[in-house]
């Protein structure tokens, strides 16, 4: 049988690749970014549904800021999936 150890990183948990954990506790919106989202035809409460929902969360490969930014995935109470940087 073969066994693959993991090799311990000093690389801190947020920076890793898509395994660290991502935790979300406090989601605001800004009255740009409920703009935005009009313009998109989302809710800011779509987005809370989405964010207190069964959803998943994963580093987003692709940030347009730099920094650290995640991708939310997930179904509002109406059914729709709505995917959130």
């Amino acid at each position: 049988m073969l066994t693959h150890r993991r090799r311990k990183s000093s690389t801190p948990v947020h920076r890793r690749g898509y395994g660290g954990l991502v935790l979300i506790a406090v989601l605001l919106v800004s009255e740009r970014t409920a703009e935005k989202l009009a313009g998109h035809r989302i809710s800011a409460e779509e987005v809370r549904q989405v964010s207190d929902g069964d959803r998943i969360v994963i580093r987003n490969p692709r940030p347009r800021v730099h920094g650290f930014q995640v991708l939310m995935i997930g179904p509002t109470r109406d059914g729709r999936i709505l995917e959130r940087a």
